[in-house]
């Protein structure tokens, strides 16, 4: 061994010493502070906490990961370390999450509860009612109201647009959690950890370690503890793809069985047979029970569905059937709100250095076929997402849960590609530790959901070089209004950078206030297109968009189809100094609402306008503005003032709105002080 190898080894045994010592305190806190509860001490005048035990642990395992991908190449023995210390790692966050409703939690729930009562998934009218009355008592949960009459079927028990089998798996653990009065929830973390687990297991034996780390303790893990389906079809898929070449017969199973759930993977299942096929022929009785065990288990929800309601798929409403645009197809991978690789960034990197080192080696027979295979099922898979009405989906903590499908389709390309070498691992470790880091921050699965803000990137995109990014409507209206399945237009982001405009019954495009009208061209003019506009030096740049079952309604209230058009009771308004703003957001003056169908708010130091749109009775409006000012509440579609209204700088107003279908509030900025000597003048 020459000197620099020895430096290098003595360097490796250094590092991997210091991620050892790191786990080993992290662990010992963590049982201190677990005994003691809680520690607490003062250094230099800056005081540290360590409270949380499932935290700590979290932090312990995340180093004990990356110490395990940095050490020697995987033997029998680290594989199982490898095992235990993830799933350390994963009962660490859930631990140190509470369970709470997300996405279409409530319709899984629901279902395994009636199941693990013995009863069909599709509830009776009782039944039904004894669900909601159960959940209301769920924390996280709170009232549904799960009444679906278009699911009702001639016998009266009503389905949900999801089909059961996910909550079949998870029935047996949800009786368990409810015999002990534990959360229904945690019945879905069981099956949930323990179908992650198993992927790992799989995934470790195929892979690299450090890529069984990177795939495993990425975004899949916010999933951990809800009730939804994305690591059931992320672990079919994993095991379905890591096993097509040894077992096709498991391979074609799992895509069946994911197939329940989510019907567009039947297209996987036929290019997973095409492609056994052509490298093993037909005549293994295997495959043969592999091919009628999966087709049964894909043909469960279009049959019981045909049986019960009539039709061949109950998500057949939530559809919109067309030809994607390239901008479509590309939202799960690659858009600034809702792309994989977004993120994800260090998948995006392993990709990248995967085919960095397939294009420029030439020792090794690249498989063409499978990697054919794979892209066509990628590209399948792509064109059915961009068919969902509901692009812009809950249920996730950012990234579109479609996107996580595709995770498991690079297994094949990160296996081939990945460099075996200790600099490979090396590589591997940092990417790890950056990447566990970063899904321990950002996807935690105690964090809430987030679709209904723009990313960071997204909104310095939408800001700052608005051309480069054009999604489907229904991320920038739900994103820049902060509403979710209301289309309200025209919309713009704060300062007019980047605009949705929308045309009247005229043919002329409104443009919402405080935007100044401009002069838009031919194709932005037709009878109810969409069209952004962006702002560029010389003026905007317009690009229509695609609708595609994009339903929206005109806000003409906050909108002008010209410059020299005025707004009744705003005539006076300074357009140029005002911004919109999202409401409860961070410097928004409208801090909360309760009991309204829309906000629209523009505001600036010395002003704010308030449009709430459709009031149901006792609904609330609460206002906290960063000086005094003075105005009014009124009824705009009676252009009436209801009442004067003044407010004090720092200070929260709770405003009692009265039933009507549009308020208007209006405030401008006072000296407070000379109110009250002219008040005592009075």
């Amino acid at each position: 061994m020459n000197a620099e190898a020895r430096r290098t080894s003595r360097s490796a045994r250094l590092l991997l010493g210091l991620l050892d010592l790191a786990g080993a305190v992290l662990i010992l806190l963590a049982v201190v502070s677990a005994i003691t509860d809680g520690l607490r001490w003062t250094v230099v005048g800056v005081r540290i906490t360590a409270n949380r035990p499932s935290r700590l642990l979290v932090e312990a395992f995340a180093i004990l990961l990356v110490r395990l991908v940095v050490s020697a190449p995987c033997r029998a023995i680290r594989r199982g370390v490898f095992f235990g210390v993830y799933a350390c790692f994963l009962v660490g966050l859930v631990v140190d999450s509470t369970p709470h409703r997300s996405g279409d939690a409530g319709e899984y729930i629901a279902m395994a509860l009636n199941m693990a009562r013995l009863r069909p998934p599709a509830p009776s009218p009782d039944e039904l009612r004894s669900i909601e009355d159960r959940l209301a008592d769920v924390a996280g949960y709170g009232r549904l109201n799960l009444a679906m009459p278009d699911f009702r079927g001639a016998d009266g028990r009503q389905d949900f647009p999801h089909f059961w089998f996910y909550p079949l798996l998870a029935a047996p653990w949800v009786a368990a959690a409810e015999a002990v009065g534990a959360h229904p929830n945690h019945g879905f973390t069981v099956l949930n950890v323990a179908l992650l687990l198993a992927a790992t297991i799989g995934m470790a034996r195929r892979l690299p370690l450090e890529l069984a780390a990177l795939l495993a303790a990425g975004p899949i893990v916010w999933w951990a503890d809800k009730a939804h389906t994305e690591i059931f079809t992320f672990a079919l898929l994993s095991f379905a793809i890591l096993a097509i070449d040894d077992r096709p017969e498991w391979s074609l199973v799992s895509i069946g069985a994911a197939a329940t759930q989510n019907p567009p993977l039947v297209v996987v299942f036929a290019l997973a047979l095409a492609y056994v096929w052509s490298t093993r022929g037909l005549r293994d009785r295997r495959v043969w029970m592999g091919v009628l065990a999966g087709v049964t288990l894909a043909s469960f929800h279009p049959l019981y569905y045909r049986w019960h309601l009539g039709v061949w798929s109950s998500l057949r409403t939530s559809v919109t059937p067309h030809w994607p645009t390239v901008t479509e197809l590309l939202v799960p991978i690659a858009d600034p709100n809702l792309g994989m690789l977004i993120h994800f960034p260090a998948l995006a990197v392993a990709i990248v250095v995967a085919l960095g080192v397939l294009i420029t080696r030439g020792d090794r027979a690249v498989p063409i076929g499978a990697l054919c295979a794979l892209s066509a099922a990628a590209l399948a898979l792509l064109i059915s997402f961009a068919q969902t009405a509901n692009i812009n989906h809950g249920g996730t903590p950012g990234p579109s849960r479609y996107g996580l499908w595709l995770i498991p389709i690079t297994i094949p390309l990160l296996s081939q590609g990945w460099p075996r070498s200790t600099r490979g691992r090396v590589t591997g470790a940092l990417m790890v530790g950056l990447s566990v880091a970063w899904s321990s921050y950002a996807f935690h699965p105690r964090l809430q959901d987030r679709y209904l803000a723009p990313t960071s990137l997204a909104d310095r995109l939408w800001t700052t070089a608005p051309g480069i990014n054009n999604p489907p409507p229904e991320i920038f209206t739900e994103r820049a209004s902060g509403w979710d399945g209301r289309y309200l237009l025209p919309l713009t982001t704060g300062a007019c950078e980047k605009v949705l405009l929308a045309n009247s019954a005229d043919g002329r495009p409104l443009w919402p206030v405080p935007c100044e009208p401009r002069p838009v061209p031919d194709a932005c003019r037709a009878e109810e297109t969409v069209c952004y506009a962006n702002r560029t030096r010389e003026g905007y740049d317009f690009v229509p968009v695609p609708r595609h079952g994009f339903g929206f309604s005109l806000a003409r209230e906050w909108a002008r189809a010209d410059a020299a058009a005025t707004i009744p009771m705003l005539e006076d308004i300074r357009w140029g100094e005002v911004l919109a703003v999202r409401p409860w957001t961070s410097g928004s003056f409208v801090v909360a609402h309760d009991g309204v169908a829309w906000v629209h708010a523009v505001q600036s130091e010395r002003q704010l306008i308030v449009w709430i749109n459709e009031i149901e009775p006792g609904a609330s409006v609460t206002i906290r503005t960063s000086r005094a000012m003075e105005g009014f509440v009124a009824d705009r579609g009676r252009r009436r003032v209801l009442r004067r209204l003044i407010t004090r700088g720092g200070e929260t107003a709770l405003l009692e709105l009265p039933a009507a279908e549009q308020i208007l509030i209006r405030l401008d900025a006072i000296n407070l002080e000379r109110v009250r000597e002219r008040a005592t003048r009075s």
